[in-house]
């Protein structure tokens, strides 16, 4: 990504607030100290769809070599969705079923088999989503060729390979992205609860 993209993400998490300071417990059970609050920047349909352009010029030189965007439920829809209008493609998207993504919409299957797809997120902390989707894209017939998101948090030493807009590096240059195991939680040691 050019670093004019990237000031133009880091302007938008800035204007909307989204950067959040902490302690927060990640859907993943990971503890962290800072939180990205996307609601705050969806709530602003104009910031959301300067997200959704900035990871569509990422994604544009590869269209060719993919026909469907997917996304899990809830925050990679509405992202997803954007991408794939502003690229011409087709969108399906996983629901959560008793805390379980699945792929049972009527029509989507169909889409998926043999096709080639980009899977995107929101934001990957540890890849647990975006895998789960993907196995479910093949299990479908469809190829998986590439995974996109927004804020790619995973640690450089369990990083997720995903095309990104901020990773890892570029985020811990606006706060502190350390995470850890629970047990681990300097945050919790300390008695600090956690925030919602």
């Amino acid at each position: 990504m050019h670093s004019s993209d990237a000031e133009k993400v880091v302007a938008i998490l800035k204007a909307s607030e989204a950067l959040r300071s902490g302690h927060y417990q990640y859907r993943s059970g990971h503890h962290g100290f800072t939180y990205i609050d996307k609601n705050n920047i969806y709530i602003n349909p104009a910031l959301t769809e300067q997200l959704a352009e900035c990871l569509a010029a990422v994604l544009a030189p590869i269209t060719n070599k993919f026909d469907v965007i997917a996304a899990p439920a809830i925050g990679g829809i509405i992202i997803a969705q954007s991408v794939a209008r502003l690229l011409g493609k087709k969108f399906v998207f996983a629901k959560k079923d008793n805390g379980s993504l699945i792929l049972d919409q009527i029509g989507f299957v169909d889409t998926l088999s043999g096709s080639n797809v980009v899977c995107i997120e929101d934001t990957i902390t540890t890849g647990r989503t975006i895998h789960t989707l993907a196995d479910l894209i093949n299990t479908s017939g469809g190829y998986v060729v590439e995974k996109a998101c927004l804020f790619n948090r995973s640690i450089p030493s369990q990083a997720v390979a995903a095309i990104s807009l901020l990773d890892f590096d570029e985020l811990s240059k606006l706060t502190d992205m350390s995470i850890w195991q629970q047990n681990d939680c300097p945050l919790c040691k300390a008695e600090i609860p956690l925030d919602n």
